[in-house]
C-alpha cells in the first residue's frame, strides 16, 4: 500500500515539510491490528477504532498527537487504499535550533514512496540539520558534502590565522553565512 499524499496531522505534503513519513515510534504512532488493543503505557495508552462493521480489524493509535480529526483522516486514507503517516514535526524529529527535519528520523518506523516500510535506529551521532540556512546543516549529497567541507576547512584555516591559535572550532550561523558556507 502506497503512503497517503499528506501528513494526517498537519495536512502538509512531504515536499512542504521534507524528509520522512513516520508511522510509529515508542511514544506516538499507529498500527493496524486484528485485535482490539487498549492500555499499555499509562501516559500514551493504545486506543482502537474498528475499520469495518465486523470489527475484524482495528486502527490502533498511541500518543498525544492523535485527536479526533487526524484519526478520522487516517482511517479514511487507509480505507481508500493509502497508508497514513505523520511528519517529522509531529514525530518530534526536528533540529533543536531551527525546527526543520533532521536527516534521519531516529527511533522511527517510516513508509517510503513505494510502500516499503523501514526502521531508523537511534544513532549515537549528531546528524546535523536538513536546512541549509541552519548552523547545524550538514549536506548529505557527496558532491555537496565535498564542497561544504572545502569551504569549512578554508574558513577554519582563516580563523585560525586571525586568532593566532585561539579560535573556537564551533561555527555560528552568522559565521557560516558571512563566509557563504551553506
Amino acid at each position: 500500500m502506497k503512503p497517503s499524499l499528506k501528513c494526517v496531522i498537519c495536512q502538509k505534503t512531504l515536499q512542504e515539510i521534507g524528509d520522512a513519513r513516520i508511522i510509529a515510534q515508542e511514544l506516538r504512532g499507529f498500527t493496524i491490528s486484528t485485535k482490539y488493543l487498549g492500555g499499555g503505557n499509562p501516559n500514551h495508552p493504545y486506543r482502537s477504532f474498528p475499520l469495518d462493521e465486523t470489527k475484524s480489524s482495528f486502527f490502533v493509535v498511541w500518543g498525544s498527537i492523535w485527536t479526533e480529526e487526524p484519526i478520522q483522516r487516517a482511517i479514511e486514507e487507509y480505507k481508500s487504499g493509502r497508508y497514513p503517516w505523520f511528519c517529522q514535526v509531529y514525530g518530534n524529529r526536528t533540529c533543536d535550533e531551527c525546527k526543520k527535519p533532521i536527516p534521519l528520523p531516529m527511533g522511527s518506523d517510516t513508509i517510503h514512496e513505494d510502500g516499503r516500510k523501514s526502521h531508523c535506529p537511534i544513532l549515537p551521532a549528531n546528524l546535523g540539520c536538513t536546512n541549509s540556512k541552519c548552523s547545524k546543516y550538514i549536506p548529505y549529497d557527496e558532491k555537496e558534502r565535498e564542497k561544504f567541507n572545502k569551504k569549512r576547512t578554508r574558513f577554519e584555516e582563516e580563523q585560525q590565522k586571525k586568532s593566532k591559535g585561539k579560535f573556537s572550532w564551533k561555527l555560528t550561523s552568522s559565521e557560516l553565512e558571512r563566509y557563504n558556507i551553506k
